[in-house]
């Protein structure tokens, strides 16, 4: 959607300053999004250390993707 709204706006030879209102918002919207996934992927680490501490977790139940078992999305989180 960005590339397209940049794309759109340079090859209709508008000025700059068109649409960057709306490019912000979208830029600000991406960034709540990964903000949200990070903060899930810290609840998820949080609840199963929780779940080891009282022995009542069952890692059967939890995605293939969780943190722990993909340490570079924990990097990014």
């Amino acid at each position: 959607l960005m590339t397209s709204m940049v794309t759109a706006r340079r090859e209709s030879g508008a000025p700059a300053k068109t649409g960057q209102a709306t490019i912000l918002r979208l830029a600000k919207a991406q960034m709540s999004l990964v903000d949200v996934s990070s903060d899930v992927l810290r609840i998820h680490g949080d609840l199963l250390e929780i779940g080891k501490e009282m022995g009542s977790y069952d890692l059967r139940d939890c995605p293939s993707g969780s943190a722990e078992t993909t340490p570079h999305l924990a990097a990014v989180a």
